[in-house]
C-alpha cells in the first residue's frame, strides 16, 4: 500500500470509541504495566481488511485498495517510526521505547 499511518486515504474508521494514533498511556520501569491486543482478518464476503484493538473492530481497510491482498497475506507487519525533522541530525524529543532491556522491569518484557 505504501502508507505508514492513518493520514493516507482508504482507512474506513468505524467506531469513535478508539482513537487511532499515539498511546498516552504507556508502561514505566517497575511500575504500571500497559500492554494493547491487535489484530487483522480479511472479511471473506467483503473482502475488507479489518483491524482490531483489544477485540474491539475499529476499522477496514476496503478491498478496492489491494491488488494481491485481494486474495491472502502470508504476513502482515507492522511497527513505529521515529522521524528527525530538525537540520543538521538533532534529536527531537520524539521517543519510542523504553530504552531498556526485556529482562529489566516487573514484566521482563521492553518495546
Amino acid at each position: 500500500m505504501g502508507c505508514y499511518n492513518l493520514m493516507c486515504d482508504g482507512f474506513v474508521q468505524t467506531t469513535s470509541d478508539i482513537c487511532l494514533g499515539t498511546f498516552h498511556e504507556v508502561s514505566t520501569l517497575n511500575g504500571d504495566q500497559k500492554d494493547a491486543s491487535f489484530s487483522i482478518h480479511k472479511d471473506q464476503s467483503s473482502g475488507h481488511w479489518w483491524v482490531q484493538l483489544q477485540g474491539i473492530s475499529v476499522g477496514y481497510y476496503p478491498s478496492s485498495l489491494f491488488t494481491t491482498l485481494s486474495k491472502k497475506a502470508t504476513t502482515i507487519t507492522w511497527g513505529g517510526e521515529i522521524y528527525n525533522g530538525r537540520s543538521k541530525g538533532r534529536h527531537t524529543l520524539t521517543q519510542m521505547g523504553s530504552g531498556h532491556f526485556p529482562s529489566e522491569g516487573v514484566m521482563k518484557t521492553s518495546s
